[in-house]
């Protein structure tokens, strides 16, 4: 074997061996500010309605048609978007 053969061997298998480790990265997927604005305010809507939902076992009985109207509000508002 000559010498020329050795390097065009070594490299080949230099050129087989590097592809073995290396995964491919995923694409980043860009979100939008306008889509992360609307994913913001739904999150908000959905924590506010959450916590009108347990805080209901500690309002006095007097308050109950107030508080069905603010969730009826919460909820008309998070319908919308």
């Amino acid at each position: 074997m000559s010498i020329k053969d050795d390097i065009a061997r070594q490299e080949k298998r230099k050129k087989e061996m590097n592809g073995l480790f290396k995964t491919k990265a995923e694409p980043k997927m860009r979100i939008s500010t306008k889509q992360r604005i609307e994913q913001a305010e739904k999150a908000q809507m959905k924590r506010i309605l959450q916590a009108l939902h347990d805080g209901k076992r500690t309002l006095p009985k007097g308050w109950e048609r107030g508080y069905n109207a603010a969730v009826t509000a919460v909820e008309l508002a998070l319908s919308e978007k």
